[in-house]
C-alpha cells in the first residue's frame, strides 16, 4: 500500500515537472538600445502563474515584481497603481509591460540582459523563466540643418549629420518630395546632403531625417519654413548719358499660373517722385526712359506677384540707374555789400573739379582784389515737379571792386562742364528795362530764372578758353548792374 502511494506520488510530481516545461513563457524588447534611452519590457505566457505575478531581473539583479489584483496593475516599483506610461498588465495574468530607463554603471561588455519570472504549482515553487540580451550602442540622434526661410523655385539644400560608431548605417529621407541625396562617412560620423526644388506645398511641411542599423534607427525633424513670394530678377545697375534712352528689365519666376506686375516706382534721393508703367512681355516688364536727365537718377523698384491658395504673394526688386553729365546750375545771386560777390549753387552727381572763375579771357585768382571759394551745401533739387533735398555746392567770387565786363564761371565734372557768364555794369536810371533780375535794395540784388549753359566733354577747345567775343548772345550770360 506504502509503495502505491509513492508510486502515485511520483507520478503527480513528474506530471507537475512536465507541466511546468510545457508552459510557454515569452519575452519581448529591442535588440538594441542606448545610454538613457527607455525601452519596453513586455512578458507574455500561456499559463497564468501563480497569484497572478511576474518578476522583471536586470543583469540578474530584481527590478521590479508585478501582479494583478482585482483588475489592477501593480508594480513594486512605484508602489501604487501602474501608471500607464510606465507598466501594464493583463487583467486575467497573461501578459505584464514595464518601462525601464537604461542605466548602464554595472553593465559589462555594454550587453543589457533583461529577465522574466514566473512561478507555478501548489505552492509556487517551480519556476519558468526566459531572459533576452540588449546590446547598448552609440548612436546619436542626428543633427538636421536645412537653411530658412526656403525661396519657392530655389534650390534648398538639408544635411543630416549622426554620430556613431557603428558600420552600415543608412539615412533615409522624407521632407514630401523626393530628392538628390549624397551620404559620406567618416571614422564616426554619417553625413547626408539632401538637394530639392522648393515648392509651394512644402510650407510647414516636416522634414525628416532617420538613421538606420537594422532594426534599430533615430530620427529628427524639423518644420520647413518657406517663403512664397515670387522670385524677381531685375538690371541691377543702369546709365544714363544726357538726351539718351535707357531700358531696364524684371523677370518674374515662378510656377504658379496667376501672376503679374505691378507699376515702377521711381526714388531719389531715397524718396519716390513718381509711378512708371513699364511694358509687360510674359514674365518680363520693361521700363524705357527717353531723354534722360538727372532727374531720371535713382533707384527704381519692381514690383510683381503671384498667389498660390488664393493668397497673393508680392516681391520687389531694384535697378540703380545712374546718370552721366555735367553740373547743373540752380541758382545765382550778387550781394553788395564792403564788397561785390557773386554766388552760384549747383549740384553735381559725380565728383567736382575746383570750380574756375574768369573775367572776360582771363582766369581770375586769388589775389588782393579778389577771393574765390567753393564750399559743400544743401540744396533744393526740382525733380519731378517734386523738391529733393540733398548734397550740393556753392561757389563764391568776392570782388573789392568791378569794372563794367563779363564774369564767368566754369563747372567741371568728369562728364562735362556747364559754365555762366555774368556782365556787371553801372546802375541803370529806372527799372522799366526787362532784365533777369530785381534790385530788392541799395545792397542786395538776386538773379531771377537764371538760365544755365551747358558743354559737354566734346567742347571745343576754344570753347574752353572762354573765348567770349562781342557778337555774343544775350542769352549766354546775364547782365548785373
Amino acid at each position: 500500500m506504502a509503495m502505491m502511494e509513492h508510486f502515485q506520488s511520483s507520478i503527480l510530481v513528474g506530471l507537475l515537472i512536465s507541466a511546468t516545461f510545457a508552459i510557454k513563457l515569452t519575452l519581448q524588447g529591442p535588440k538594441y538600445t542606448r545610454r538613457n534611452d527607455i525601452i519596453s519590457i513586455n512578458c507574455s505566457t500561456d499559463t497564468p502563474s501563480v497569484g497572478l505575478e511576474a518578476e522583471i531581473l536586470i543583469n540578474s539583479k530584481t527590478y521590479t515584481n508585478m501582479r494583478t489584483h482585482k483588475n489592477k496593475c501593480f508594480s513594486a516599483l512605484q508602489g501604487l497603481d501602474c501608471a500607464k506610461d510606465v507598466c501594464q498588465c493583463s487583467k486575467r495574468g497573461y501578459w505584464f509591460s514595464h518601462k525601464y530607463n537604461v542605466n548602464v554603471d554595472n553593465v559589462e561588455n555594454d550587453i543589457l540582459i533583461i529577465t522574466c519570472v514566473m512561478k507555478y504549482g501548489a505552492d509556487g515553487g517551480n519556476k519558468v523563466s526566459e531572459s533576452i540580451s540588449i546590446k547598448i550602442i552609440d548612436f546619436l540622434d542626428p543633427t538636421l540643418t536645412v537653411g530658412s526661410p526656403l525661396v519657392t523655385g530655389t534650390i534648398a539644400r538639408a544635411t543630416c549629420q549622426v554620430l556613431t560608431n557603428l558600420k552600415d548605417v543608412s539615412l533615409l529621407w522624407n521632407c514630401g518630395n523626393s530628392g538628390r541625396e549624397n551620404t559620406t562617412r567618416t571614422s564616426h560620423t554619417y553625413i547626408s546632403v539632401l538637394t530639392f526644388k522648393v515648392k509651394p506645398f512644402h510650407q510647414n511641411a516636416n522634414c525628416t531625417c532617420t538613421g538606420r542599423f537594422e532594426e534599430f534607427q533615430v530620427s529628427s525633424t524639423i518644420q520647413l519654413d518657406v517663403d512664397n513670394k515670387p522670385i524677381l530678377n531685375s538690371t541691377k545697375n543702369a546709365i544714363c548719358n544726357i538726351s539718351s534712352s535707357v531700358q531696364m528689365s524684371c523677370t518674374l519666376y515662378s510656377e504658379m499660373s496667376s501672376f503679374g506686375f505691378n507699376s515702377w516706382t521711381h526714388l531719389f534721393n531715397g524718396i519716390a517722385v513718381r509711378v512708371l508703367h513699364g511694358v509687360t512681355y510674359g514674365n518680363m516688364s520693361i521700363l524705357n526712359i527717353s531723354f534722360c536727365s538727372y532727374q531720371d537718377a535713382g533707384i527704381y523698384l519692381c514690383s510683381a506677384w503671384h498667389k498660390f491658395n488664393d493668397k497673393a504673394y508680392h516681391s520687389n526688386s531694384s535697378t540703380t540707374l545712374t546718370f552721366n553729365g555735367p553740373p547743373i546750375i540752380l541758382s545765382a545771386k550778387i550781394v553788395r555789400e564792403n564788397v561785390v560777390t557773386i554766388t552760384v549753387n549747383f549740384y553735381s552727381t559725380s565728383d567736382i573739379q575746383r570750380p574756375v572763375w574768369f573775367s572776360m579771357l582771363e582766369p581770375i585768382f586769388d589775389t588782393t582784389g579778389f577771393n574765390t571759394t567753393i564750399e559743400n551745401t544743401t540744396v533744393s533739387l526740382p525733380v519731378h515737379n517734386q523738391s529733393i533735398t540733398c548734397k550740393g555746392y556753392v561757389s563764391n567770387l568776392s570782388m573789392g571792386t568791378y569794372r563794367n565786363m563779363k564774369y564767368t564761371v566754369l563747372l567741371k565734372n568728369e562728364f562735362g562742364d556747364t559754365r555762366k557768364t555774368f556782365e556787371l555794369h553801372s546802375a541803370p536810371e529806372s527799372l522799366e528795362d526787362d532784365h533777369v533780375y530785381e534790385r530788392t535794395n541799395h545792397q542786395y540784388l538776386e538773379l531771377m530764372g537764371i538760365p544755365q549753359e551747358s558743354h559737354y566733354s566734346d567742347i571745343k577747345e576754344e570753347e574752353d578758353e572762354l573765348q567770349l567775343s562781342g557778337n555774343d548772345d544775350r542769352d549766354d550770360y546775364e547782365e548785373i548792374d
